[in-house]
């Protein structure tokens, strides 16, 4: 039983591209109020951390899809399923248009470079998988993380506050704040793992989901700050303004984008062919499909950031609203069983405005 080790798989599942998306959505509202409202985000994904530590002690070794079913039979699974493939292949598609703008700034004079580079990558992962997956998880995290305090710690002397003290209430863009922080902080496929690793200990699970959420959500206030401190219009994949610096600081904002965005990308890729070859039983050639499929976005004009905002809105905010509802027929705890229906009807009606 280990509480660290707990803390570590979710703190590891969230740190990834997600914070890249953050500067540019919160520049549109600027620095406080984005900063309030990715806290937000953090306490609505607490709560439904809370929720999930709960029914995983009730239906131990059950993953969401499964818990989905227990709640609302065949359709629930078959709806949470439909999230989970919505997020991965929307992830997928901000992936290739961010990993293509991070090889730009290398090969200016070839477009698309990047996105083709990373499909390439992909494509061998799906046929061939990945040994050690858990083991090169860890180590791109804590690499991740170094180079995030990295650029946050470097970026200190050249922060403007102007940048950072101004404030634009824009009801839209607060949306799109709480949409990306939702994507960027979210990992509670996971928390049943996280919830085993603690031997089903209630108060353990729930530490170690407040501390496994808390930690990158501090990580990217602080990363936001810093990058907004040099400018108040960021690049939708945040660290490719860093040229503004310093060389050495271009370097560094591209080689942080391009693992990041890497490493997330992998994960995502792994856990859809699971979701394809073990849960499914499709033979790999769909999942390779699956996996070419969100290649196409880079065709149009959508930015990262604008597509992390599409796949916290409805794919993300799809699986929460299951979870709370799931919590609302299976939970016990009264004050939950409240909150559960608020966290799905604000999920719900984010949808809706974000979508209107």
């Amino acid at each position: 039983m280990s509480l660290y080790k707990a803390i570590s798989i979710l703190v590891g599942t969230i740190i990834g591209a997600g914070v890249l998306g953050l500067p540019y959505v919160v520049a549109k509202v600027g620095f406080p109020l984005g900063a309030l409202t990715i806290l937000f985000s953090y306490i609505i994904l607490l709560t439904l951390g809370c929720m999930l530590v709960e029914l995983s002690i009730k239906y131990p070794k059950h993953q969401l899809v499964e818990i989905s079913k227990k709640s609302f039979g065949k359709y629930g699974e078959i709806l949470m399923l439909f999230f989970t493939l919505f997020s991965i292949l929307s992830a997928l598609s901000a992936y290739y248009v961010g990993f293509s703008d991070t090889i730009e700034k290398i090969f200016p004079n070839i477009k698309n470079l990047g996105a083709y580079i990373l499909l390439m990558i992909l494509i061998f992962i799906n046929i061939f998988g990945l040994k050690a997956a858990d083991e090169l998880e860890l180590i791109l995290t804590i690499i991740m993380l170094a180079l995030i305090l990295l650029i946050t710690f470097l970026l200190l002397p050249h922060i403007s506050l102007s940048n950072v003290l101004y404030i634009n209430p824009s009801f839209k863009s607060i949306l799109a704040v709480f949409s990306v922080a939702i994507f960027a902080i979210y990992g509670h496929m996971v928390i049943p793992e996280v919830v085993e690793e603690v031997n089903y200990n209630k108060k353990l699970g729930s530490l170690a989901v407040i501390l496994g959420l808390l930690i990158p959500t501090i990580i990217y206030i602080f990363f936001s700050f810093s990058i907004l401190g040099i400018t108040r219009n960021p690049a939708q994949v945040a660290t490719l303004v860093l040229d503004k610096i310093s060389p050495t600081m271009n370097y560094i904002g591209i080689g942080f984008s391009a693992l990041a965005i890497l490493s997330s990308a992998i994960g995502n890729v792994l856990v859809l062919r699971d979701i394809i070859v073990e849960d499914l039983n499709k033979p790999i050639i769909v999942s390779i499909v699956l996996t070419i499929l969100p290649l196409f976005i880079i065709y149009f004009s959508y930015g990262f950031s604008e597509i992390l905002n599409i796949a916290g809105t409805y794919g993300i905010g799809g699986s929460s609203i299951l979870i709370a509802l799931s919590y609302y027929k299976k939970g016990k705890n009264r004050i939950l069983k409240y909150l559960s229906i608020i966290i799905a009807l604000i999920f719900a009606l984010v949808a809706i405005f974000n979508t209107i």
